[in-house]
């Protein structure tokens, strides 16, 4: 059979731009706008060209003029049933697509756009609606996304319990944990102790870095590193004359304490043993430098520096302890010796001397170094002068006539006043006839003022003082017509008042250097109160002898008689020992009483040894030596040790039992 192509053509001889124009209908017709509302169906248009029917060609010999398929026309009044029969037809006439043998369609002026009908027979064929237009936004979807699945129970649990399993796997962890935690700011504390490898010691000033982190060791080591990133990390420690540590630690939230890590020394090492001055024991926690280089003593007070080579012949190092002067030494470069270094406490020695001819104020330090003028003399002072130093070391009360104040009757005053150790700065705190010393209380000094040209039956001619030379308050105490005897003993004043007047109550009574705590204990005239030792005390009266514990609450009646025996006991700062001088074979013994033990110790013995002997700090006493050679003030240590000499003085006296005239 011959190769005769099949022609399709328009029977009302339509041209191909006929054909286009129907294509264009059926895709306006396959174009369903999907919308919220159904379409509003339009009217059926009158002007669309007539479809094209094709029926196959029948099984009897073509007739002249049918060398061309036939083309039924229908009517268009109803396109969505021509284009299904024109699809059905088509696909009926067993026509293929790409064939050698497929049909070419082609309008009756020439061939029709193939491509173009491919197409949309295509579209037909799968059923593929055109692109509908939006009409929801990407926000409304998501919403209505949301509210689907938050109302579908089963989905919304899923998912949150996938939610929660997998922060629970990210909380377990580590990394992930930390990596999460970093992520949102959250950043913890961590802490460690630098240490010297060699003595095991802390090590100050080591630069340590962790992470972005940095910070430096204090004088104990320790360095606290804030807002360091969570998780694994590298830690750094460096410092000179040591070798330098890495490695890499792990932390978690909260404060993470990363012990200790100890430097190995790799610069030249100086050895140094330390002790106090006057005792000769160790000192502990004392610390040496040179540059940026630090040791602290161990319990023995044994020191090992480890420093670089400083470019000079020696190396000078500087040794500073609390409570002590700072030394200074300079060792030689790369020595292997051990230098001993003696430390001196750094509290002032305060004397009287008359070695410009008045009797002038000076300072000194314990070892004699440092001497230092703290008040001039005016010239008018006299050899009655009285000295007490303040237990702590930072005041001193000075007794004399440096003023030119006089009574009416032309009597030059006594003149009370508080010198500043640190600064020499004087403060007058009273003027009277004659003023004594009681003692010190912490920072109160407690002294009696006697009233000039007062008579002797006047109920405030003797006055009862305290002053807080911080503060500055005075207070009054107590007056009376006279006080037979007053002691400072542990932490309270006690004084017997004489008011043998018309009107007047003598007593016995206790009261604190603050005014509190005042009570009478025995209401009678006492003429003297003797203390045998430090408790226990005799009160003499006209016809009776007491007994009195200190701290008690009442004296007792007793046939015991005093022997005439009387100690003056001096207390430390804490109250823990109390100082008193006896004399043994000649000889002034300087003891020292233990409060809670109640032993006493003896701390320095020697003839000429007496008072005035006071309190420097806790552990520290300066007591008076007197002979034919020397007049001078001498140091020793409550802990033992050998005595030492500060500085030659004037011979003046401190604080002193009381006597009555």
């Amino acid at each position: 059979m011959a190769d005769t192509k099949k022609i399709i053509t328009i029977s009302d001889g339509s041209s191909g731009e006929d054909l286009q124009a129907i294509e264009t209908k059926i895709d306006k017709l396959m174009d369903i706008k999907a919308t919220d509302e159904a379409p509003t169906p339009e009217a059926p248009p009158t002007n669309v060209p007539q479809l094209v029917r094709f029926k196959p060609a029948a099984s009897a010999p073509p007739k002249e003029n049918e060398g061309t398929a036939s083309i039924e026309t229908e009517s268009a009044d109803e396109p969505e049933d021509d284009v299904a029969k024109l699809t059905t037809n088509w696909k009926a006439s067993g026509i293929t697509g790409d064939s050698p043998e497929d049909p070419e369609i082609v309008a009756s002026d020439g061939p029709i756009d193939r491509e173009a009908v491919d197409k949309a027979l295509a579209e037909l064929d799968t059923d593929k609606a055109p692109d509908k237009p939006k009409t929801a936004g990407f926000g409304r979807k998501l919403k209505q996304l949301m509210a689907a699945w938050w109302h579908n129970r089963k989905a919304r649990w899923s998912t949150l319990g996938g939610l929660l399993a997998i922060i629970v796997i990210l909380a377990i962890l580590p990394p992930t944990r930390a990596f999460g935690l970093n992520l949102i700011g959250v950043r913890a504390n961590a802490s460690l102790t630098v240490l010297d490898a060699t003595t095991q010691l802390p090590l100050k000033n080591a630069n340590v870095n962790l992470g972005t982190v940095s910070g430096r060791s204090d004088s104990k080591g320790h360095v606290t590193l804030h807002r360091v990133r969570l998780g694994s990390q590298k830690l750094t420690v460096h410092k000179i004359a040591f070798a330098t540590l890495d490695q890499s630690v792990s932390t978690g939230l909260g404060s993470n304490d990363l012990g200790s890590v100890a430097l190995k020394a790799v610069g030249t090492q100086y050895k140094f043993t330390l002790t106090d001055y006057v005792s000769g024991k160790p000192v502990q926690g004392a610390q040496a430098a040179s540059g940026q280089a630090t040791a602290l003593s161990d319990s023995k007070g044994h020191v090992i520096l480890t420093a670089d080579d400083p470019g000079t012949d020696t190396l000078p190092v500087s040794i500073t302890a609390n409570g002590y002067r700072t030394a200074t030494v300079n060792v030689k470069l790369g020595t292997s010796n051990v230098t001993a270094v003696p430390l001196v406490i750094n509290l002032k020695s305060v004397y009287i001397s008359k070695q410009s001819g008045k009797y002038d104020l000076y300072q000194t330090d314990i070892d004699g170094h440092n001497k230092k003028l703290l008040l001039a003399a005016t010239g008018n002072e006299t050899s009655n002068n009285t000295l007490v130093a303040s237990n702590d070391g930072q005041a001193v009360a000075l007794v004399n006539n440096r003023d030119t104040n006089k009574d009416s009757s032309g009597y030059l005053l006594q003149t009370l006043t508080i010198v500043n150790v640190d600064t020499g700065a004087p403060t007058i705190i009273d003027h009277s006839e004659r003023i004594q010393i009681v003692g010190w209380q912490g920072e109160r000094l407690v002294y009696v003022a006697i009233k000039a040209g007062a008579s002797a039956a006047n109920p405030s001619r003797y006055l009862l003082m305290s002053y807080d030379y911080k503060t500055t308050q005075r207070l009054q105490l107590d007056h009376a017509n006279a006080f037979n005897d007053v002691v400072s003993a542990g932490g309270a004043i006690y004084y017997a008042t004489s008011n043998g007047y018309n009107g007047g109550v003598s007593q016995f009574v206790k009261v604190n250097a603050d005014g509190s705590g005042k009570q009478a204990l025995l209401v009678s005239e006492v003429w003297n109160v003797f203390r045998l030792d430090y408790t226990d005390f005799r009160l003499a009266t006209g016809d009776t002898n007491y007994s009195y514990t200190l701290g008690g609450a009442k004296p007792v009646a007793t046939k015991d008689s005093s022997n005439s025996q009387n100690r003056l006991y001096i207390d430390s700062p804490d109250g823990k020992h109390s100082l008193w001088v006896d004399n043994r074979d000649g000889k002034g013994t300087l003891i020292s009483y233990d409060t809670t033990t109640k032993k006493d110790t003896v701390l320095a013995q020697a003839a000429g040894l007496n008072v005035p002997a006071h309190w420097l700090g806790n552990n520290t006493i300066v007591y008076r030596l007197k002979t034919s050679d020397e007049t001078a003030d001498y140091v020793v240590s409550a802990s033992g040790g050998t005595p030492k000499k500060i500085t030659d003085v004037t011979d003046t006296p401190g604080l002193t039992l009381w006597y009555y005239y």
